[in-house]
């Protein structure tokens, strides 16, 4: 059984939250990235197949320097945040077409509330660092060459940080 569904209902949602009635474009959008979640050998399908999604967003990741505050997206790289009550899985584009897909338990990892700089514009974004090893980035929660809501966006973030955070 694949989660696909399940993380589909969760982004068209979210979707709808950032731009009403954008959500069947957003699902659209992430297609390649539910696609590597589908394909990863990780068995994500297998690991999550009895547990709902709790939130799904699209993100904008700064992985080389995702340090300070606020933390500037000099490459843009699109992917997704899945969050489940005690873990996430993010994917996200490492650039020439390549995808990275991991899935983490939330007691991994830090969690941050941060600004973002996307384009000269201010983005709630999370600062999420291994206790250990990877991963580190920052992720604002946007859709590239979209506007959205910036206080749906602050409302997407909040509710990220405090199922991963808590």
């Amino acid at each position: 059984m694949t989660i696909r569904p399940k993380i589909e209902a969760a982004l068209s949602a979210t979707g709808d939250r950032l731009r009403p009635g954008s959500g069947a474009d957003v699902v659209h959008h992430a297609k390649n990235d539910l696609m590597t979640i589908d394909g990863t050998s990780e068995d994500l399908n297998g690991r999550y197949a009895s547990e709902d999604v709790r939130i799904a967003s699209p993100g904008i990741f700064e992985a080389k320097h995702p340090d300070g505050d606020p933390v500037t997206i000099k490459k843009k790289h699109e992917g997704l945040l899945v969050v489940f009550s005690d873990s996430f899985i993010f994917v996200r584009g490492m650039g020439f077409g390549a995808r990275e897909v991991k899935a983490v338990n939330k007691n991994e990892v830090t969690v941050e509330k941060v600004t973002m700089l996307l384009d000269g514009a201010q983005v709630p974004g999370l600062r999420i660092t291994a206790r250990i090893g990877k991963p580190k980035f920052a992720v604002a929660i946007a859709e590239e060459k979209t506007v959205s809501n910036p206080a749906a966006q602050a409302e997407v973030r909040d509710e990220i940080y405090e199922i991963l955070a808590g």
